[in-house]
């Protein structure tokens, strides 16, 4: 187990970074709007453009990755965090804020994308270690990210908003020397098998339901949160002690993996933690009015904190153990494209706040529910995995 948690440790922190370009910023939004002066809707275009560069990257990353090595393209995608949050602090304009936040993003999307095909290339033909380090990434990534996210919200108070890009800037710097020190001591391949066909496969790919479940899921895990986080701070309500309440218990959901994977495979995790889910946005829809946020908001961040993992670990079966930068291309490119699209749908259509948010995640946890029972039904044998 020291091994597994010595691994995922450096991993995680390339991980971080690419979760803190997102969330380590949400507190300088309303900087951000202030000095550009924009409303809450225009605010958030920024966040829905990263997403969208975040997962258009996975193509050329996956593919690069088979061509010039895993270890390569983490250097290129951290090099490109680096410019564009450089870029962001610099910015001049509302436009040149935009597209360094696509750069970031593009880099972003790079960066997950490699540690996971580096994780499952050395671990998945042993699914007790895969499912480990997976969970201890996770686990890792929660505890950093949020302590800095916890961070953030003290100090934006206290810094200006551009200075807050600048230091990722040094998490940059600081990734990209661990990121030297793994390719020392693991080679510049690893154990990659390229590929066959490589778009051919990869839009094979995007045709599993399979792959489909585990992007549905990825999103209403990673996606809700940042959405009624962003939600609740543009309309101006203190998240001083909601926000810390919701990193923590995230972690714990991401940390109790640990003991629930023991006992139950990934297919049933999910199960469960769509069924939760569902009843905290149901409770938020029907009660909104006579209860505080937190008392649907914890339990729901504690239960996508349990998804989160499980529908990485999920989506790595669907190629049969082979082709992981094509899966997790795949994976990448539709987890976070959902993720755009629920950004820009909550942009372009959403008049009624929170309360319009958790109706359109109750419908993507119904069509998750559909794609389980259908995975259950015809695709018995990737459920025992």
């Amino acid at each position: 187990m020291n091994d597994v948690k010595n691994y995922a440790l450096p991993y995680a922190a390339f991980t971080v970074l690419a979760i803190c370009s997102i969330d380590f910023l949400t507190p300088t939004l309303p900087q951000v709007a202030s000095v550009f002066q924009l409303n809450s809707k225009q605010t958030q275009f920024s966040i829905a453009m990263f997403f969208s560069c975040y997962a258009l990257s996975a193509i050329p990353f996956g593919y690069y990755s088979e061509k010039i090595g895993r270890f390569e393209c983490l250097k290129i995608a951290v090099i490109m965090s680096f410019l564009g949050h450089l870029l962001c602090a610099i910015a001049m304009t509302y436009s040149q804020f935009v597209l360094a936040r696509c750069l970031a993003g593009t880099g972003a999307g790079g960066l997950i994308l490699m540690v996971r095909c580096i994780q499952a290339d050395r671990f998945f033909f042993k699914p007790s270690l895969y499912r480990d380090v997976t969970v201890w990434i996770t686990i890792w990534t929660g505890a950093f990210s949020d302590v800095s996210k916890t961070l953030s919200f003290q100090l934006v108070t206290l810094l200006p908003w551009r200075y807050m890009y600048l230091g990722l800037c040094c998490l940059s710097i600081f990734a990209y020397f661990i990121i030297k020190q793994q390719q020392t001591m693991s080679g510049k391949f690893l154990d990659t098998v390229p590929t066959q066909n490589y778009y051919q496969t990869f839009i094979a790919s995007l045709s599993s339901p399979i792959i489909w479940l585990s992007i549905f899921c990825y999103a209403l895990a990673n996606g809700s949160i940042s959405l009624i986080l962003a939600e609740i701070i543009m309309d101006n309500h203190t998240l001083d002690i909601l926000f810390p309440l919701v990193a923590i218990f995230f972690i714990a959901g991401r940390s109790i993996n640990i003991i629930i994977s023991r006992y139950l495979k990934p297919i049933q995790i999910i199960s469960y933690a769509i069924l939760i889910s569902s009843c905290c946005l149901t409770t938020e829809l029907f009660y909104q009015e006579t209860i505080p946020p937190f008392t649907w908001l914890i339990p729901y961040s504690m239960t996508l904190g349990c998804l989160l993992p499980n529908a990485i670990i999920f989506s790595a079966g669907s190629l049969g153990g082979h082709g992981f930068s094509v899966i997790y291309s795949a994976f990448s490119l539709g987890s976070i494209s959902v993720i755009a699209a629920m950004f820009y749908l909550n942009i372009l259509f959403n008049q009624a706040g929170i309360y319009g948010l958790c109706e359109c995640l109750l419908l993507l946890c119904f069509v998750i529910s559909i794609l389980i029972l259908y995975i259950q039904f015809y695709h018995k044998s990737v459920t025992t995995r």
